[in-house]
Order: C-alpha cells, then sequence, then structure tokens
C-alpha cells in the first residue's frame, strides 16, 4: 500500500491506502476513511508493508537538520535530503516532506529542495514570530472585551494610572521595566522582542543586590590582562599578579541582572551560550552580556579570588577592576613576558598541575576545534593548547577547586561535579601523537549534586564551575551561593538548587548537544567531498584524525598501533557522526 499526503484547512496530514480509478482511498492517522482525488494527493511518499507509526514518522526529523542543510548553500532533492541522514524509505521520504514543506529554509516544488536565500529565510522566521505575538495579544484582548478578567491588561491600567487622571510621569518611567516584565512572565512575549532602550533600562534599574549597597575592593590600580581567542567577546575572566599576591577574577553578571529578573529567567531556561558555526546565542540578552564582560578599559565588577603565592592561602571577594591589556593564545607569552610576570606565572601553574596529578587528576587540555562557513564551502581551523592555554585552564581549574572548598566548608549547597572512580590506567606523555585521543578515553561520567563530593579526574576533593558566569547558568548558581558566604545575598535553599540546577544543566546539554551536531555535521560534509585524509591508529580499528579530533574513525583492516596511515574515505556516516576508512598501504 501506499503511503501518502494530503492537505486539508491548511494542514498536513499522512494516509495510507491505495490508488484506485483516479481516486487515492484509505485511512488518515487520525483514522479517518479518506477518498481523494489524484490531484488531492500532495505528495506520494512510497510503498509500506503494514501501517506505519505516524507519530514516528513526525519525529524522524528536526528543524535544525534542516538549517545545516540550509546551511551548505545548494539546491537538492528529497531523497538526497534522506540518505544525508541514513535512509530512503517511504517513511523517511514523508518524515522530510512533513518538515521541510513547513520550514522557512526550502521551498518545496514536487521533489525539488529550493534553497532560500537569507534575507527570504529571515523574513519568513520574524512573519511567524509576529503573527504568533498577535494572535496570542488578540486572545488576551478578546478575553477583556467579553468581560473577562485580565491581570496583567489590570496591572498595565495601574502602572500607567489610567482613568484617574494626568500620571506621574517620572513614576511612569521608573516602572516601564515592570509593564514589560509583566509582558514575559505572562508568555506574550520573549527577552529579545523587547526593544532595546527598554532592556538598558531594565539593565540600569537593577545596579544593586536587592536593594543593598555594595562594597567592592577597589583593585583598578592593578595591571590586570584577559586571555582569549582572537574572536571572544564574552570576556569571562582576568588575571592581575602584585607581588607576591595573584588574583583572578570572574565576571558578576548579578551586578547588573537581579536575580528573579526577565533576563535572569531567560538565561536559567536557555542553560549557557549557544556557539555555532554561523553565530552565537547569548545566554543573557546582550545588554547584560556586554555590561559584565571584562572588556578592555571598562571597569567591571567581579568575584574575586586573591591567593597568596607563598602559601596558596585563600580568600574571595567583590571587586572593582578594569582589563588594561586583552591578550589571544598566541601573543600572550610575549606580552606577558614583556611585563616579567611569564615565568612566574608559569611555575604557579605547572605547580598546580602537579599537584592534581599527584592526587590522581590528569592534565585535560583539549583542541579548539573552529567551524566555518566561507563562500558556500566549509573550513576547519584546530588549535592545539600551547602554554597560554594551559596557563589559563590550570588558573581557572584552581578558581573552581578553591570555590568548590569553600562552599563545601560553609555547608552550602551547590552544583557539585562529581566522579569518584579513580583512574587506573596509565596517563599518557603530554608529547605523546596519540595524547589527546588517549586522554579522551581516559574520560569518566561526571555527575552534579547538591552535595560535595570529590573529582578524582581534576584530583580535587571538591570541584565546582563558576568561572563562566556569562556563558553558563550552573556557575551563576554557585557565585549566588558564594556571595551568600560573603554576606551580600540570602542563600538558596537546597530544594531551590537542585531544581534550578536540572533546568540549567538540561538546557546546557541541549545546547552542548546542537553545537556537537552542528559541528561536526559540517565536518562530515566537507570530508563527504574529500578522498584522502591522514591518521594515526590507536588501535587495531580506531584512528584519530589531528586535522578533525572530534570525529570518530574506524579502519575496515586491523591496523598497527600508534602508525601514521594515509587512508581513504569509505563511508561517511551523518547519523553516528563517524567515518569508515580504508589504508591506502
Amino acid at each position: 500500500m501506499k503511503l501518502v499526503i494530503y492537505s486539508k484547512g491548511g494542514k498536513r496530514y499522512l494516509a495510507v491506502g491505495e490508488f484506485r480509478e483516479g481516486k487515492f482511498v484509505g485511512e488518515d492517522e487520525l483514522g479517518r476513511l479518506v477518498n481523494l482525488k489524484e490531484k488531492e494527493v500532495e505528495f506520494v511518499c512510497g510503498e509500506v508493508s503494514k501501517l506505519p507509526d505516524f507519530g514516528k514518522i513526525r519525529g524522524i526529523f528536526l528543524e535544525e537538520q534542516v538549517r545545516e542543510i540550509w546551511e551548505i548553500g545548494e539546491d537538492l532533492d528529497i531523497d538526497t535530503f534522506c540518505s544525508i541522514f541514513g535512509g530512503n524509505c517511504a517513511e523517511f521520504r514523508a518524515g522530510a516532506y512533513l518538515i521541510l514543506s513547513s520550514s522557512p529554509y526550502f521551498k518545496v516544488e514536487g521533489e525539488k529542495l529550493i534553497r532560500r536565500s537569507e534575507g527570504e529565510v529571515n523574513s519568513i522566521i520574524s512573519s511567524r514570530i509576529a503573527e504568533e505575538r498577535r494572535e496570542r495579544i488578540l486572545r488576551e484582548i478578546e478575553g477583556v472585551l467579553s468581560g473577562k478578567s485580565s491581570p496583567i491588561v489590570e496591572k498595565v491600567l495601574e502602572i500607567y494610572n489610567f482613568g484617574s487622571g494626568d500620571p506621574d510621569v517620572e513614576k511612569v518611567i521608573k516602572r516601564i521595566p515592570e509593564f514589560w516584565e509583566r509582558f514575559i512572565d505572562a508568555g506574550y512575549l520573549g527577552i529579545d522582542d523587547i526593544p532595546h532602550e527598554i532592556r538598558q533600562l531594565m539593565v540600569e534599574n537593577n545596579l544593586e543586590f536587592f536593594g543593598k549597597e555594595i562594597h567592592y575592593e577597589d583593585l583598578t590600580y592593578l595591571e590586570t590582562f584577559s586571555i582569549d581567542s582572537e574572536d571572544t567577546e564574552d570576556i569571562d575572566d582576568a588575571i592581575s599578579v602584585d607581588g607576591n599576591k595573584l588574583y583572578i577574577h570572574i565576571a558578576l553578571p548579578y551586578r547588573i541582572c537581579y536575580r528573579g529578573s526577565p533576563a535572569d529567567r531567560f538565561a536559567l531556561r536557555r542553560g549557557s551560550t549557544l556557539y555555532l558555526p554561523d553565530g552565537k546565542w547569548n545566554m543573557y540578552p546582550l545588554e547584560v552580556v556586554r555590561g559584565s564582560s571584562l572588556l578592555p578599559g571598562q571597569e567591571r565588577s567581579t568575584l574575586t579570588l586573591e591567593v597568596d603565592l607563598r602559601d596558596y592561602s585563600y580568600s574571595f571577594k567583590v571587586a572593582r577592576v578594569i582589563n588594561k591589556h586583552k591578550m589571544s593564545y598566541r601573543d600572550a607569552e610575549g606580552r606577558l613576558r614583556e611585563m616579567g610576570i611569564w615565568e612566574k606565572l608559569v611555575k604557579f601553574a605547572e605547580n598546580l598541575r602537579d599537584i592534581r596529578v599527584k592526587r590522581g587528576g590528569i592534565a585535560v587540555y583539549s583542541p579548539f576545534v573552529k567551524v566555518y562557513i566561507k563562500d558556500n564551502d566549509v573550513f576547519v581551523d584546530v588549535f592545539y593548547p600551547n602554554m597560554a592555554v594551559k596557563l589559563i585552564t590550570e588558573l581557572m581549574i584552581f578558581y573552581n577547586i578553591k570555590a568548590g572548598e569553600f562552599l563545601a566548608k560553609h555547608r552550602i549547597p551547590a552544583i557539585y561535579r562529581i566522579q569518584d572512580q579513580r583512574i587506573e590506567e596509565e596517563i599518557p606523555e603530554e608529547n605523546d601523537p596519540l595524547y589527546y585521543a588517549k586522554i579522551k578515553n581516559l574520560s569518566r561520567p561526571v555527575r552534579s549534586s547538591t552535595e560535595a563530593g570529590p573529582n578524582l579526574t581534576i584530583g580535587a576533593e571538591f570541584y565546582v564551575r563558576a568561572t563562566s558566569p556569562i556563558r553558563r547558568y550552573s556557575d551563576v548558581i554557585n557565585q549566588h551561593q558564594i556571595l551568600s558566604i560573603l554576606g551580600y545575598l540570602e542563600a538558596l535553599d537546597e530544594g531551590t538548587v537542585m531544581e534550578e540546577m536540572g533546568t540549567a544543566l538540561s538546557g546546557e546539554y541541549k545546547n552542548f548537544k546542537a553545537q556537537r551536531d552542528r559541528t561536526n555535521f559540517l565536518i562530515l560534509y566537507k570530508l563527504s567531498r574529500e578522498k584522502r585524509l591522514r591518521g594515526i591508529a590507536i588501535s587495531a580499528s580506531e584512528v584519530f584524525l589531528p586535522e578533525y579530533p572530534t570525529i570518530n574513525a574506524r579502519s575496515n583492516v586491523d591496523l598497527e598501533v600508534g602508525k601514521t596511515y594515509d587512508f581513504e574515505i569509505k563511508r561517511v556516516s551523518f547519523a553516528k557522526q563517524s567515518l569508515t576508512l580504508s589504508p591506502l598501504e
């Protein structure tokens, strides 16, 4: 029998049956009998031997997969689209047609997919968002007109003092953020729908922690510097050295985005910043990111860890700093040598690493993989860690270890990163060509808990993440708890931490998966057009690809472990994000 798609009342339905004498007769996914003229059948998906799982068909493809194909920049057909994702049966064709016909990225003409321009796509998406917003507000207005009580409209009337003479203009201006917050809380608008001027006013109106005065330590006199990738704009951390004192400064978004505000709740739900080859989606609204990022020349609030380099004693404090030197991983060594502090920092970082390793931890320095699209082609840049990367990595790990110790000491619930399985295998040397692949294979599952515990991979009795609060909400929660110990805020109870941990980590995982899948998809697309590449045998069948370290690759014949081979690409699996290779010798 045939699996087809037909339209009725602006909706598309799946149906199975047979074509007879110019008509299609069968049953649709709602269990209704259908008797359609041939021309009323919108798309013929193919033959099926039994009644398919209609719900499963509708979930085969996601919108993000359509976008991935769109980014490649080519027209194609439905069969090609399906084959990229590993199937070409009737069910796959049905799922593909359903998602593609409703997607803004392609225009479907029979079997052909005509790629829309970026301008067309943005226009369609904007129109859809505007229409959804209009419909929601219209439903609210209809409710008011029919006599139903509407808390949001009543609140607007109250704020603007309608019907009570002239409003107090200054009072109205001060409460404009509250007016917009009501629309967000009611679900009519997202934080990005609010005009920039209003969002800026929302930020400016919340410069204190719950109305309390903030006491800062003025560290603006220090020669503070940051080290990041060249194109980094969200600067979470910066460093200062003053004699025997080392300062690790971490951005403090709470300074301009109070807990419970729309921007804060927006960040909680998003979980983390999403970085994709075609751009990034900030966890916080842009005003909060810019207002808290440790940008060069700007005075900023920080949660600073002060360390005595002689005995490693430490203290946390809220401070004011100015980032006076924005450095990249490539030029940091030369510039820090000019400042006369490179050797001191490297010695400290190496001591930190040695302490962790003696406790059973491992030195984990991962390569940076950047994928971007230019002129309808995919480019991959891989940057393997130099000493500047290792330096910053060790300083951030140290901050997180001390934050974990500090929270555990005061018995404050936080989001601890726990890994309690001891690593028994031999740790590879850093000069081993397979170091990164072997370290990856040594990784153990990490769980998050509100109860303190060890992280044996790090080599720490307690470990939390608190160094990326602009980009990761779990760090914001841990920052809140540290601030409570310092007396600035009320501590969150364990139930609240647990609930928000679930929300934040769920969003973070979704973003991580989207980033990983999109990056690997584009790399595999690039490799699908190539014939050869070089790799090193990790085992008799596993292959490490130095130019593409995130891709899993296997050989179809046995290999000599540790040997470098030139391979022919035999198969690219987009579904499994892997390659099958064959050695050329």
